[in-house]
C-alpha cells in the first residue's frame, strides 16, 4: 500500500491514468467552485481516504479551478507546501477536461456541494456519492454515500466517514490539511462547531497532540487574509460562486454570483482609489460572468467584534430592489450606500452594514434564492 499524499498522486498521474484503457469509467472527486480551502482539502481527503479502503478503484480528485487561479489561495498554496504537497501532482478543472476527452463521460463524488453545477454537466455523467454540509437540494437520493448535515467544515464530515472504516493512523498524512480546514471554517473551533466537527478534532487531537492549535490556526488565517498584490479583480474572483434559480411557477430563472472577501469596503477604497473604482470593477465582474444578480459578502475582525457588508447589483433593478426587501428583515441589513455615480454604474447599486453577522454565504445563497422564488414577475 502506498503511504502519503504525495505517493497517492504520484501514483494517480504516473500509473493509474497512463494504464487506464480508453474508454473507461473514471471516477473523480471534487468540491465546488470557490475552490476554497474546505473544497480543496475534503477532496483530497476522500480520495486518498477511500483509496486506502479500495486501492483497486480509486478516485481522481479534482481543484475545481483553472491551476493558473491556484495563486489566489495562498491559503491552501501554503497548506500544501507545509505538508511536502507539489501543486503539480494536484489535477484542476483543464484535467477535468482532458480525462472527459480521453476516457468518455466521468461519475464523480461531490464534496462541499450537492447538486452538479451547469459548468460541470458536460463533464460528469453521474454522481456516485455526496458528502456535504450545505441545504440539501434533494438531489442524488439514491447514492452512497449521502452525507448530507450541518457541520462547520465539509472535511469533518469526510474524516467522520472514513473513521467508520480506517483506523487512526490511517490519517496521519491527510490530517493536518484537514485540520486547517477545520480550523479555518469554525474560527479554531469556536464557532459553529456541530457534533461531527468535535469528534473530527478528536481525532487531529490524537495525531497531533503537540501541535499549538492556536497558533496553527492564526499562521492559516494570516495566509487567507494576505491579499498583497492582488487587484480587486484578482480578490473578487478568489472566493465566487453562482447558481442558477428558478421562480416557484419554473417560468423565469436567474443567474447569481456571489464574491465573498475578507476585508471591508472601507479598505478597497483605501488601497483602489474609492469608492467608485470598487463599483466599476463590481460591475465589470457582472458583466464578465454574464450572471443576473451579482452580490459581494465581505467579512472581517473589527478589533474584537466581527462584522459584515453587502453589495449587491443588477441591472435589473425593480427586481433587485424586491429581492433586497424580501431579504433585508432576514439578514438585518443597514443601508450604507453612496450617492456618487459613473456612467458605467448599473441600473441599481446599494451597500449595506448586514446586521446578522451570522448569516455566510452558505445562508445568504438560500435567503436569496427563496426571495426570487416568492417574488411575482
Amino acid at each position: 500500500m502506498l503511504k502519503g499524499v504525495t505517493s497517492f498522486l504520484q501514483y494517480l498521474r504516473e500509473v493509474h491514468i497512463k494504464e487506464l484503457p480508453v474508454p473507461s469509467s473514471v471516477k473523480v472527486v471534487y468540491g465546488n467552485e470557490s475552490a476554497d480551502f474546505d473544497s480543496v482539502v475534503s477532496a483530497l481527503a476522500y480520495a486518498y481516504c477511500s483509496f486506502q479502503m479500495h486501492p483497486e478503484d480509486p478516485l481522481i480528485p479534482i481543484v475545481n479551478i483553472p491551476k493558473k487561479e491556484l495563486f489566489l489561495r495562498r491559503d491552501i498554496v501554503r497548506a500544501l507546501e507545509r505538508s511536502k504537497v507539489s501543486e503539480d501532482l494536484l489535477f484542476f478543472a483543464e484535467d477535468l477536461k482532458s480525462l472527459k476527452e480521453r476516457f468518455g463521460p466521468l461519475t464523480a463524488v461531490l464534496v462541499d456541494h450537492n447538486s452538479v453545477e451547469a459548468t460541470m454537466g458536460p463533464y460528469i455523467a453521474a454522481v456516485v456519492g455526496v458528502v456535504d454540509h450545505h441545504k440539501d437540494a434533494g438531489l442524488h437520493p439514491d447514492v452512497k454515500p449521502r452525507v448530507i448535515r450541518t457541520a462547520g467544515s465539509c472535511s469533518s464530515l469526510v474524516i467522520r466517514y472514513w473513521h467508520k472504516y480506517l483506523p487512526v493512523s490511517a490519517f496521519k498524512d491527510i490530517g493536518l490539511l484537514c485540520l486547517g480546514a477545520g480550523l479555518i471554517d469554525t474560527s479554531n473551533f469556536s464557532s459553529k462547531v456541530e457534533d461531527p466537527d468535535k469528534e473530527a478534532l478528536n481525532l487531529y487531537e490524537k495525531l497531533f497532540p503537540d501541535l499549538d492549535r492556536e497558533l496553527f490556526y492564526k499562521q492559516i488565517k494570516r495566509d487567507k487574509d494576505d491579499l498583497s498584490g492582488f487587484s480587486i479583480e484578482n480578490i473578487l474572483k478568489k472566493d465566487y460562486k453562482q447558481f442558477e434559480v428558478q421562480d416557484s411557477g419554473a417560468e423565469n430563472k436567474i443567474l447569481i454570483g456571489i464574491s465573498s472577501v475578507v476585508k471591508p469596503l472601507s479598505w478597497f477604497y483605501e488601497n483602489f482609489g474609492g469608492e467608485s473604482r470598487f463599483r466599476d470593477e463590481c460591475v465589470k465582474t457582472q458583466t464578465q460572468r454574464m450572471v443576473d444578480l451579482y452580490i459581494v459578502m465581505t467579512a472581517w475582525m473589527d478589533g474584537g467584534t466581527f462584522k459584515r457588508e453587502l453589495v449587491i447589483l443588477s441591472s435589473a433593478p425593480e427586481l433587485c430592489q424586491d429581492i433586497v426587501e424580501n431579504i433585508s428583515d432576514t439578514l438585518q441589513l443597514e443601508d450604507k450606500s453612496l450617492t456618487t455615480k459613473t456612467a458605467s454604474s448599473p441600473q441599481y447599486y446599494r451597500t449595506f452594514q448586514q446586521l446578522n453577522t451570522s448569516a455566510s454565504r452558505k445562508q445568504v445563497a438560500p435567503c436569496v434564492s427563496h426571495a426570487f422564488q416568492n417574488i411575482k414577475l
